[in-house]
């Protein structure tokens, strides 16, 4: 039965018509995943076609790049998050400008940021128009020889993700044509998960409240629970985003976002800052809608 691995990979190199076929088919598999092992899995599909001196760096680019154009349904999933090691700016500077631009930010901003929120903050500084300045920024902070990890410390990476719609032929290879189907009268809650509303809340807050920042997903709260999404609103203050299935019960959706606004109040809140919840659920039933009007700081925001 050895044979039936290298026919198989052999059958889809063949197949393959571009690296981003290559990515949307190793998703189909497991979605969402981390770039790396998903650029490595890629490449054994299907080779970059110009050589280069160090391939996995540049087929991460790949992947990257794709999610971050949305091309053939991928997405950013997640990315990573930077913080300084040191409340106090280096003296000297390092040399790297794009090391540099970071430090800064983080030190003004004075909270975590995402690779992208540094990389748009390198561009309004310096003018910058780099083919792939997620890439860029990432590359420049990880690389020793840029000295970016002595003065900064990295908690996230780049997850990858694919929209449902997407197919493996859906990107550079003509789809036969379909005769339509009469659509069923499914709601939006009766055929999406927890995790998928999470993914998509955490690529666009704007759908919720403009101006949310995120701060960190899935944040472990002590023995209390974990909350999907921890943000930070344009007046500053902290915002708990629970994601529930629309069967969830009123009690338990109140108990557990309430018990995460304590926690946050007494553990991470600095004082003075305020910190509310909103409650993201496929339909908000009476029981619940009586519960909120009870709880000034809390929300509700359908998906349906």
């Amino acid at each position: 039965m050895g044979w039936i691995l290298p026919v198989l990979i052999g059958g889809f190199l063949n197949f393959m018509k571009s690296f981003a076929d290559a990515v949307v088919t190793v998703l189909h598999q497991t979605n969402p995943m981390n770039a790396i092992p998903l650029a490595r899995q890629a490449l054994i599909l299907k080779p970059l076609k110009r050589a280069t001196y160090d391939e996995e760096w540049a087929v991460l680019r790949e992947v990257i790049d794709l999610a971050a154009s949305k091309r053939g349904g991928i997405y950013l999933a997640e990315e990573p998050e930077y913080s300084l090691r040191s409340p106090h700016a280096p003296q000297p500077l390092p040399r790297g400008l794009r090391l540099r631009s970071a430090i800064t930010s983080l030190l003004c901003a004075n909270r975590p940021l995402l690779v992208s929120e540094l990389a748009e903050r390198y561009a309004a500084a310096y003018g910058d128009s780099a083919k792939s300045p997620l890439f860029q920024m990432y590359w420049h902070l990880e690389q020793p020889q840029f000295e970016g990890p002595e003065y900064i410390i990295r908690t996230r990476d780049f997850l990858i993700g694919l929209e449902p719609i997407s197919s493996p032929l859906a990107i550079s290879t003509q789809a036969k044509p379909v005769t339509p189907t009469k659509p069923q009268a499914l709601s939006i809650s009766s055929r999406i998960d927890e995790r998928s509303v999470e993914l998509l809340l955490a690529n666009n807050l704007a759908l919720l409240e403009p101006g949310l920042v995120l701060i960190k997903r899935q944040c472990t709260l002590g023995s209390v629970g974990r909350a999907d999404l921890i943000c930070r609103d344009q007046q500053g203050d902290i915002v708990v985003v629970e994601i529930k299935r629309p069967s969830a019960r009123y009690r338990e959706v109140i108990g557990q976002i309430t018990s995460y606004m304590g926690w946050i109040k007494r553990n991470m809140a600095q004082p003075g800052e305020r910190t509310r919840g909103i409650i993201v659920i496929g339909t908000a039933d009476e029981k619940l809608n009586y519960a909120i009007e009870a709880l000034q700081d809390i929300s509700v925001v359908p998906f349906v």
